[in-house]
């Protein structure tokens, strides 16, 4: 959970490169470093969180598994899309466009990660998937 801290950090510190003139070499470092920091993200939730929580199979009733990997799917997928997309040449014609799939892509972020912290995450907690030691380091 702590590097919901930094991704939150990187989202934001985001939200206000868009919200200021255009600057394509701070969008493209920005990005740089929010790709490099959503792939470790979805390494360790891979190994840590959602692997083991599909694998227990929880709550086969009511389709956890299903739901989860369409959730996961569906943002990597947009991720993916949206940090390919944005290369120097599209941000250098396209900035308008950028700041609309930024606002978009970082809302959808948000909201992911509030889902994992209020749902996923407590639901980890309870089956003793994760221990709040794994939580913090």
């Amino acid at each position: 959970m702590s590097d919901h801290i930094d991704l939150d950090i990187r989202r934001k510190s985001l939200i206000q490169l868009v919200r200021g003139p255009q600057n394509v070499i701070e969008a493209q470092r920005q990005l740089t470093e929010f790709g490099k920091l959503i792939d470790a993200h979805r390494a360790l939730e891979r190994c840590c969180i959602y692997g083991p929580l599909m694998t227990r199979g929880i709550d086969a009733g009511f389709s956890l598994e299903e739901r989860l990997r369409t959730l996961l799917g569906e943002i990597e997928t947009d991720w993916d899309s949206y940090l390919y997309t944005w290369d120097c040449d599209r941000l250098e014609t396209q900035w308008a466009e950028f700041t609309v799939a930024t606002h978009t892509i970082l809302a959808r972020a948000g909201e992911r990660m509030r889902l994992e912290e209020k749902v996923i995450y407590p639901l980890c907690f309870m089956s003793g998937l994760i221990s709040m030691k794994d939580a913090v380091s």
